[in-house]
């Protein structure tokens, strides 16, 4: 546990103090800014995580988090959460918890990505999210377990002719590069998995894959940060990957004076970003 983590964690207490009057919750509505729409609960209830039946009742939940800022705009002014994500077009559809099919032969569960946005150009925006997980350094075991499976090298797996760099670093992980440092903080075998996904139920490749994460300013996130260009420099242009931190994100969408006549943004401020 890093100090990093904890003062997260700290942060989410007072706040669940002070505007809750109790830190832990028994029910996850408790946890987020507005009521889950029914359509937007059934995702939540239909994917692989069970985000509703434990995670999401954290208050250091990523995935409380992640509903927290897409729910309130997948139901609102969505041209400026295009705007704010370079998305062009017009949003048709965000989905949570979408899933994804890995190419036949390779076992296990279907990757499921956190938000999938569709545009009226054909394009989709796939976002992973991460809170407080950057903070927790990653053991060796536990990297070892986010690794690829040996089924996902079988013969006939042909999406790493498209992405050959993925595949070759897929089999160094949890190295970069051959005698380096070992990954820590980021959980590259996991977005490997998600372009993956993305690819074999995508072909078109008309897709880009969004990191969004929590940065709190600390040596830990800019450790976490450097991690995540070692990331992208080993990937190349095998697909299109691009890094975005909530706080970025929110300040865009902050720089609309109507983003705050809701109370979303005030929630936000006061709970994620209170220096934003």
């Amino acid at each position: 546990m890093t100090e990093a983590f904890t003062r997260i964690q700290e942060r989410q207490r007072e706040w669940a103090l002070q505007y809750k009057g109790r830190t832990k919750f028994s029910d996850y509505q408790n946890n987020l800014f507005e009521e889950l729409k029914p359509d937007a609960k059934n995702e939540y209830a239909s994917g692989d995580g069970h985000e509703l039946d434990s995670h999401m009742f954290s208050l250091i939940s990523s995935s409380a988090l992640c509903c927290n800022f897409f729910h309130h705009w997948r139901y609102r002014n969505r041209s400026k959460l295009c705007q704010a994500l370079s998305i062009q077009g017009n949003l048709l559809q965000l989905r949570f918890e979408a899933k994804l099919e890995k190419p036949a032969g390779i076992g296990g569960r279907n990757p499921n990505v956190d938000v999938l946005i569709a545009s009226d150009n054909r394009k989709l925006t796939a976002i992973e999210c991460k809170f407080t997980e950057p903070y927790q350094p990653l053991s060796p075991r536990v990297q070892a377990s986010m690794s690829l499976a040996a089924s996902y090298f079988n013969e006939g797996i042909s999406v790493w002719q498209t992405m050959p760099r993925c595949c070759d670093l897929a089999k160094r992980l949890p190295h970069v590069t051959e005698g380096d440092a070992p990954l820590r903080y980021l959980a590259a075998g996991q977005l490997i998995k998600h372009a993956v996904g993305l690819l074999n139920t995508y072909p078109w490749k008309n897709w880009r894959l969004v990191y969004l994460w929590y940065d709190d300013g600390s040596d830990v996130g800019q450790a976490h940060r450097d991690e995540i260009e070692r990331f992208m420099e080993a990937i190349g242009d095998d697909f299109r990957f691009e890094n975005i931190t909530y706080q970025d994100l929110f300040s865009r969408l902050c720089e609309d004076p109507d983003t705050g006549k809701s109370g979303w943004a005030d929630y936000m401020r006061r709970r994620y970003f209170p220096n934003h």
